[in-house]
């Protein structure tokens, strides 16, 4: 599952979605989760998040997505899939 936007509701649905053993990429266009949490808190989230396997990229916007046949393709600016 892909998901667009590491705020509260993100990594909320990040967290569940993970819960269920479903693959889960995280696109957070800031530096770090939660930026108004102080470092520490924003951290240790970061850290149980990579430690559970969800995958964060932090820094990056989309530029376009695309429908294929098993799903759909998210092309970041930084030119990653």
């Amino acid at each position: 599952m892909l998901i667009y936007g590491a705020g509260v509701i993100g990594c909320e649905y990040a967290s569940i979605f993970r819960g269920m053993d479903v693959k889960v990429d995280l696109i957070n266009t800031r530096d770090r989760l939660l930026a108004f949490l102080d470092q520490e808190m924003s951290d240790s989230l970061s850290y149980h998040f990579w430690n559970s396997g969800v995958v964060i990229r932090h820094n990056e916007e989309y530029e376009k997505i695309e429908g294929c046949d098993d799903g759909v393709i998210m092309h970041l600016k930084s030119g990653k899939n």
